[in-house]
């Protein structure tokens, strides 16, 4: 911080967009991290998590489209999405473990529905959703979206990826579902939310991949 904390142009604190050194950065972090081929134009920079949610919802939600919220959830999810003009749906997690109903989530698609958020390690439950459901729950928007004639995203919040304990691993969810958004901030792992820095990547096996690119 330190360090590209001293200006070296005098732009340096101007606004800024996506700078190319920064998206490099990332792409190279998750192919190393996730084995999927992100590629640097995958990469929006963002003010945080905050700044990427309203970004993503801004980008795929028009007037009158479901999202699927899994509850309990962060408090924001709801509000945002009404913001944009969506309709939030709320499907509680099973009360026992508090992994997805996938049941639930299968019986909330409806022919509005445009995406669904996903976050794990979630905020507050603590559980990392693991492959079997994440494949499950795949298959669930793959069916879904083919139903309904176009695709269901799935915006896949990990702000708290690396913050894991007793040698747990994190299986993303945007490797079992190809119309993935991965979202992240830095302000959780490096506790500093001021800073209000993050990231939209987007799934490299997603098919409007070039216009979402555009678009965001």
């Amino acid at each position: 911080i330190q360090h590209w904390a001293q200006p070296q142009h005098k732009d340096w604190y101007a606004y800024q967009g996506n700078m190319a050194h920064a998206q490099a950065a990332v792409a190279e972090s998750l192919c190393n991290r996730t084995g999927l081929e992100f590629e640097p134009a995958d990469i929006a920079m963002t003010t945080g998590a905050f700044g990427a949610f309203a970004a993503t919802l801004a980008t795929l939600v028009d007037p009158g489209d479901e999202v699927i919220y899994v509850s309990p959830p962060w408090f924001f999810y709801a509000p945002m999405i009404a913001f944009w003009g969506g309709v939030p749906v709320q499907v509680n997690v099973k009360a026992n473990d508090f992994d997805l109903d996938l049941e639930a989530i299968a019986a909330a698609i409806t022919p509005r529905t445009r995406a669904i958020i996903i976050n794990s390690p979630n905020n507050p439950t603590g559980r990392i959703y693991p492959p079997a459901t994440l494949d499950a729950l795949g298959g669930i928007l793959r069916a879904g979206s083919k139903r309904i004639g176009r695709a269901i995203y799935l915006i896949s919040d990990e702000s708290y990826n690396r913050i894991v304990f007793d040698g747990r691993a994190f299986p993303t969810p945007v490797a079992y579902y190809h119309a993935s958004l991965l979202l992240y901030t830095y302000g959780k792992t490096l506790l500093a939310p001021a800073q209000r820095l993050g990231y939209i990547a987007i799934s490299p096996s997603i098919e409007e991949r070039d216009s979402l690119r555009g678009a965001l």
